[in-house]
């Protein structure tokens, strides 16, 4: 998926190096194609997934030895033309929340700290990978926090601290429960059961909420008296709770049909801009008036499935992505100032010789009176 640095300036992409055809990452700069150069050169293992760094001069990637699945972080310095491991420890896997569903930690950048990342590592104990951040430039390691075995997930704020964790109880009554930390104080916010689910998004930029989809059945306040505050159908819906003693949930987003599955954050603001919901087709659900003319601009592009990859810091300049059930995945550069969209490439060009038949969604009733 191309990616375009933080300032606006140049395009990162994977494609295959013409010698050993293998998947490596290329940079180009904004509006010139012909400027790429290949920056990487793995030349027995692709590369899969990679990240820009907030200092717009390095990229980030993980890789592993011939398929071991023990991913180290590697970081290029596109000035010096050199890739470094920033990992090099033996038997240690890295997780970074760009890489890998099951990563623990909700943040890896922040425009805050540019040469800084966050990451986990099972060094210490290989069951469980504790939080640590990482200078990018110099190599050197922090530990924010250490993994007792009972953390599934941490949240770190725009200052790349860690302020949240979700952890289980392992006794008979299996539950969940969300702590929230202000200095060296850590206190349960919230406990559920094996019938909810609850997922940390982000901290508002200055420290005061959590961003979480939720299907819990939070009492609401006096901004938010509507029915859905009840949560009757435990849908999963967007909201900001305080981490304050009140512990106060406001409906950010919901839907009738739906859980919330993905929520798109301004990156420096940390405003949520749509969520996303999978109901029959995906349903976008506005929060910022300002999108709904990018959006409508895009939609008129191709049909099909919007989904931004990546943002530049001012937040001028997206890549995108358009998936349709009848031609292959597209992806575009789009500026929004002159709300010109560029098509960067096709995820698979040889499905474009074929005609392929739209999908439908189907509706089933239910004996609940609800449908599938």
């Amino acid at each position: 998926m191309p990616q375009v640095s933080p300032n606006g300036r140049q395009i990162a992409y994977l494609s295959v190096d013409a010698t050993t055809a293998v998947m490596n990452l290329f940079v180009h700069d904004v509006g010139t194609p012909s400027s790429a150069v290949q920056v990487t050169f793995e030349a027995v293992r692709p590369i899969r997934v990679y990240r820009w760094a907030e200092t717009s001069a390095h990229l980030l990637y993980v890789q592993d030895l011939n398929g071991n699945e023990t991913f180290h972080l590697y970081v290029v310095d596109l000035a010096t033309m050199t890739t470094v491991n920033r990992t090099p420890f033996p038997n240690v896997k890295v997780q970074a929340s760009f890489c890998s569903m099951s990563c623990q930690i909700n943040r890896l950048t922040s425009s805050r700290c540019p040469q800084e990342v966050v990451i986990g590592l099972n060094q210490r104990n290989p069951a469980v990978f504790d939080v640590f951040r990482l200078h990018i430039v110099t190599g050197e390691l922090t530990l924010l926090a250490s993994n007792p075995g009972s953390v599934d997930a941490w949240v770190v704020d725009y200052d790349l601290q860690v302020r949240a964790r979700i952890q289980h109880d392992d006794s008979e009554v299996w539950t969940k429960s969300l702590w929230v930390c202000n200095g060296d104080t850590w206190r349960d916010l919230a406990s559920w059961g094996l019938d909810d689910q609850v997922e940390p998004l982000q901290l508002t930029a200055d420290g005061s909420g959590l961003y979480i989809t939720s299907t819990l059945a939070h009492t609401a306040d006096a901004a938010d008296p509507s029915p859905q505050a009840a949560n009757p159908k435990r849908l999963g819906r967007l909201l900001l709770l305080s981490i304050d003693e009140s512990a106060a949930a406001v409906t950010i987003a919901s839907h009738a049909e739906g859980d919330v599955a993905h929520v798109e954050f301004h990156p420096v603001t940390g405003l949520p801009d749509f969520a996303t919901v999978e109901s029959f087709g995906h349903a976008k659900i506005v929060l910022q008036p300002a999108m709904q003319s990018d959006l409508a601009v895009l939609a008129a592009v191709a049909p099909g499935t919007i989904s931004i990859v990546s943002r530049s810091a001012d937040d001028n300049k997206w890549t995108v992505s358009i998936a349709s059930d009848h031609h292959s995945l597209r992806y575009y550069l789009y500026d929004r100032t002159a709300q010109a969209v560029t098509l960067l490439g096709l995820e698979r060009p040889l499905l474009e010789q074929y005609t392929f038949a739209p999908m439908q969604p189907v509706r089933v009733p239910c004996s609940d009176g609800e449908s599938m």
